[in-house]
């Protein structure tokens, strides 16, 4: 497909000024089906709103160019990770490493 021709499939969506206004949208104009990607079944219902709110926000923020040659191939999510950081301050000679 050429840039002229995906602009027009905007137009006609109703999509002037070339961004999807929802998940129906991307449907419609690039014909991304994002609930078939892996992954997406093992989402929670709360979790499944957020990505379809993120995928399009995320293909608005590409141009038109590189929004043709997307393809969402999976979704994952996790649910708790923890991290343990220990901040050192690097005024404090006693628990600066050594170099």
């Amino acid at each position: 497909m050429k840039r002229n021709e995906l602009e027009k499939i905007y137009q006609r969506q109703g999509c002037r000024d070339y961004h999807l206004r929802d998940a129906q949208d991307l449907m419609a104009i690039h014909q991304v089906d994002f609930t078939a990607v892996k992954g997406y079944t093992e989402l929670t219902d709360e979790n499944k709103v957020l990505y379809c709110a993120f995928i399009v926000n995320y293909w608005n923020a590409y141009g038109l160019d590189t929004r043709m040659t997307m393809i969402p191939k999976g979704i994952y999510s996790v649910e708790d990770q923890e991290f343990n950081f220990e901040y050192i301050d690097p005024y404090d000679e006693e628990k600066m490493p050594l170099t």
